[in-house]
């Protein structure tokens, strides 16, 4: 009946610990679901900030070029054609219209920027 008894007892204790394993194997599980979860936003966010800040970029050239564009025709304009005034030129204001918007779309990238990151 010792053994019996004895033999019980290592398996209250078998199995207290085999639930203790179980618990802690779930709670492993659980924390690295959470982490992996965690993990896979901080990256859309980093992906979206990346995206954002490149259409930024390609924005800001594209000003650029549409300045230089606007610097061409009013060099034409003054010393080619020698004018004295852009306002009559329809692509002058075309670029400068074009400059507007591309402006108006930086200022709304960088403020989707901002809330992203």
């Amino acid at each position: 009946s010792y053994i019996v008894l004895h033999t019980e007892g290592f398996m209250s204790i078998y199995e207290k610990l085999q639930d203790g394993l179980n618990d802690g194997l779930a709670y492993g599980i659980e924390t690295s679901k959470q982490f992996i979860k965690k993990a896979k936003e901080t990256a859309a966010e980093l992906e979206e900030a990346g995206l954002l800040k490149i259409e930024i970029h390609k924005l800001n050239n594209r000003k650029k070029d549409l300045i230089n564009e606007l610097g061409i025709k009013a060099y034409e304009a003054f010393i080619v054609n020698e004018k004295k005034s852009l306002t009559q030129s329809s692509a002058v204001k075309e670029i400068i219209n074009e400059i507007i918007e591309t402006d108006a779309l930086i200022a709304d990238k960088e403020q989707d920027l901002k809330q992203a990151e």
